[in-house]
């Protein structure tokens, strides 16, 4: 009002008065990604939004909501001259961090007022409650709001570009408590028939609202869901001398399965059989100079007896992929013959670091009946190589005798040799009959139902058909019949169940001796119906013991099924209706 001017080259800014009334109204409405704010003068109102008569104005600005958030690096090297000082341009930013934990209320406004000074900074926090789960989005808007006060020692500009800054992050609203996942699987054998089966999503009673979900998966492939899931068995052979033939042995499976079904590709063969070599050279660090192995090698005292006849069987079965030394097989061999009891069955070495490798094989039948299941496969496999080691064993069990005693033994091998009789020379007779006689003997005194299941896979290994059939009519008095449906239980509850109701499960040693069973009836070289048919009601309670990934509670459990239904397999057409009951919604699913 005094007229008075001022010439300066200084930074220097007019305060700029800007009252905002009762009378001043401002809207926001959101299109896409763009935010406009609508300001309103009403009628009868003073301030900065009406002009000198007192008409009604009204503005518009619109602000982009900020999607990138590059990081911001303020450190930096700048020449300073020769004045020692220099000014820099710099742009502030109101950002939102992500912070771990942090909830939203989900449509829900909180402002907050603050006074930053320039080249300052400031955070505010909020704390905001979750109201719905999933991703939700975040939206934060800053905007600069003129004042008579002064903010420190300087007075409150709004700039007339960049007042506003409104960012948006989604953020991901997960439910509290601890989350379950729970399987229900069934194997549908149409045969040309319509089959029905109900399916009830029975939920826990502690379950947290709007944190159950469901999904259901229709495959025509009885190792399907294992095979979607190959990075749970296709893995590379790692840790001690245990957990990298856990890791070894399903490449062996998978391979088998896929080839069978053709469905082996070159990129899965490939990276089986690498992890197969793989697994071949770290399990020979574990191996004792007597051929045993153990979890730790030489660290430990002795080989372990059921780790060795593990490495044994896999090794067997690996040779159609990979290389393996016929040394390795033979001084594995001979480990177990030189361990014989005079009964012919095996004894007890070493020990294990994880015992639930060896499921139920927990007393010196099982163990052995393990042992020469092992034994008989190698036999069958390589006749020669089993013949000629225990051809080696007993000629370093003569050169061991008395020079006497060596010359009497020599000379009845000579009078004894005979086609009929093999005695000196063949290893079925020499080693794998001793042991199966001493397993028959000790028959009548097996009760444990996991025993007799693996005594009837070992039996139909070795062909023997009069005891093969004698133990599984007795499994057959032992057997769970319900809906269809075969499995076998011990006795003794030794394990503890994981019972979700109608999301029961069994416990693993009840899966290994029911798919034991499985494998007695597969294994034989014509499989009839009647054990086909048996085998269907087994494979069907099998099924509903597996979880989301195809496999089950233990590796060695996973192992066990794998095993026979690796070694059949069968191609089909089927069409599967689901019917939401609730809300009537049909939907067709043809699987080949």
């Amino acid at each position: 009002d005094m007229g008075l001017k001022i010439l300066t080259n200084t930074e220097y800014h007019r305060p700029i008065e800007c009252e905002m009334s009762e009378g001043i109204m401002m809207r926001e409405r959101s299109f896409g990604d763009r935010r406009v704010h609508v300001i309103y003068g009403l009628p009868g109102a003073t301030g900065a939004m009406h002009t000198q008569h007192g008409t009604p104005r009204w503005r518009i600005t619109e602000t982009a909501i900020r999607k990138y958030f590059p990081e911001t690096w303020i450190w930096d090297l700048v020449p300073v001259g020769a004045t020692g000082s220099v000014s820099l341009p710099l742009t502030v930013k109101v950002t939102l961090l992500e912070h771990q934990g942090f909830d939203m209320a989900s449509e829900s406004s909180i402002e907050h007022q603050t006074c930053v000074c320039s080249m300052d900074s400031m955070t505010v926090s909020w704390h905001l409650i979750a109201t719905r789960l999933g991703e939700q989005n975040l939206t934060v808007k800053a905007e600069s709001i003129p004042s008579d006060s002064l903010c420190g020692n300087e007075v409150v500009i709004v700039p007339e570009k960049g007042a506003i800054d409104i960012i948006r992050k989604p953020l991901l609203i997960k439910p509290e408590g601890t989350e379950t996942e729970l399987t229900h699987s069934s194997l549908l054998c149409p045969a040309g028939k319509n089959i029905t089966e109900k399916i009830h999503l029975q939920l826990p009673e502690d379950v947290i609202e709007g944190s159950s979900r469901a999904h259901i998966t229709v495959l025509g492939d009885i190792m399907g869901s294992a095979m979607e899931n190959l990075d749970g068995l296709l893995r590379l052979p790692t840790g001690c001398g245990e957990q990298n033939m856990v890791k070894f042995a399903p490449n062996v499976y998978v391979q088998r399965y896929l080839n069978k079904t053709q469905q082996l590709t070159g990129e899965i063969q490939d990276r089986a059989v690498g992890y197969l070599q793989r697994g071949y050279q770290n399990q020979l660090k574990y191996k004792h100079s007597d051929g045993s192995f153990s979890a730790f090698g030489d660290s430990d005292s002795e080989g372990n007896t059921w780790l060795t006849a593990f490495v044994l069987k896999s090794f067997v079965q690996a040779r159609p992929y990979i290389f393996i030394e016929a040394n390795i097989l033979q001084k594995a061999t001979t480990f177990f013959m030189k361990h014989r009891m005079e009964s012919g069955c095996f004894a007890s070495l070493g020990s294990l670091f994880n015992n639930a490798m060896k499921g139920g094989v927990d007393d010196h039948i099982s163990l052995s009946a393990y042992v020469t299941s092992a034994l008989l496969e190698l036999g069958k496999n390589d006749k020669e190589l089993a013949d000629k080691v225990y051809t080696q064993w007993q000629k370093k069990m003569m050169r061991s005798l008395p020079t006497e005693e060596y010359s009497d033994s020599e000379e009845a091998a000579d009078s004894t040799a005979s086609p009929n009789n093999r005695t000196a020379t063949d290893f079925q007779t020499g080693v794998t009959d001793r042991a199966l006689s001493c397993l028959r003997d000790a028959l009548e005194t097996v009760n444990n139902t996991y025993t007799l299941s693996l005594l009837a896979y070992t039996f139909t290994l070795a062909g023997d058909q009069v005891t093969r059939s004698k133990i599984l009519n007795r499994l057959e008095g032992l057997a769970v019949k319900k809906d269809g449906l075969t499995h076998w239980q011990r006795k003794e509850e030794t394990e503890e169940e994981e019972d979700y109701g109608y999301w029961w499960r069994a416990p693993s040693a009840e899966v290994e001796m029911t798919a034991y069973v499985l494998l007695a009836l597969l294994s034989q070289p014509q499989v009839p119906d009647s054990d086909l048919d048996q085998a269907t009601h087994i494979v069907s309670w099998l099924v509903k013991q597996r979880n989301c990934y195809g496999g089950f509670a233990s590796t060695q459990t996973t192992l066990r099924y794998n095993t026979p239904t690796a070694q059949k397999d069968s191609v089909f057409n089927l069409s599967v209706d689901m019917v939401i009951e609730e809300s009537k919604r049909k939907i067709n699913i043809n699987v080949t």
